[in-house]
Order: structure tokens, then sequence, then C-alpha cells
């Protein structure tokens, strides 16, 4: 497991944000996605996963800010290079499922 992902996932916890075991399986796929060398793309992907509520998205605007702001994170090498369209296909990941009823569900020619 990512060491720093780690850290971060306990300073939450210790701002009294609860993180499940799935949201951090969902945040280590986020950093996955998009690294650590762009700050607010990583700041806003981990946001669509981990706080829940606007209280929490408060505290984890704090968290995320005064966490990742001391020492240097160049001595720890980024999971994944982040893509521009980063963002996108981590919104697409996390997209609630389609409903059978929805129209991309009809099948062409039949």
């Amino acid at each position: 497991m990512d060491t720093l992902l780690t850290q971060f996932i306990g300073a939450l916890r210790n701002a009294d944000i609860r993180i499940s075991t799935a949201e951090t399986l969902d945040a280590l796929s986020a950093v996955e996605l998009v690294g650590y060398s762009d700050r607010r793309l990583l700041k806003d992907s981990l946001a669509l996963v981990l706080p829940k509520t606007l209280d929490e998205k408060a505290a984890f605007d704090t968290c995320f800010d005064q966490f990742f702001s001391f020492g240097d994170r160049a001595s720890r090498p980024p999971p994944a290079a982040a893509s521009s369209d980063a963002i996108i296909s981590m919104r697409l990941f996390m997209a609630p499922p389609l409903s059978v009823d929805s129209p991309i569900h009809e099948v062409k020619g039949h």
C-alpha cells in the first residue's frame, strides 16, 4: 500500500472524517490514476472518493492543504503520471451505475 496515502488517510481519520476500507481502496485507485505530481488534480480526485458530507469536505480541504504543504515531496516518486483527462476518468469511474431502464441499455437493431 502507498505509505503517503496511508498517512494521509490517518490524518483524515484524526480530523474525524470517517474513511472506510472500501473508500481507502478507491483513494488508492485515484492516486494510481492521477499520481502526486499535480497537487490540484490529486486533491480534486481524492475529494471525489473520501469526504461524504459538507462538514467532511471542509475538513478534508483543510487537512489536505496542511498535510501536503510541508516538506519536499520530490523525494517521493509518484506511482503514476497524471494526464489532462485523469479527472474525467476518475469521475466516470466513480459515477453511479445506469439503471436498466436507461436508453443507453437499448440494443440497436433488436
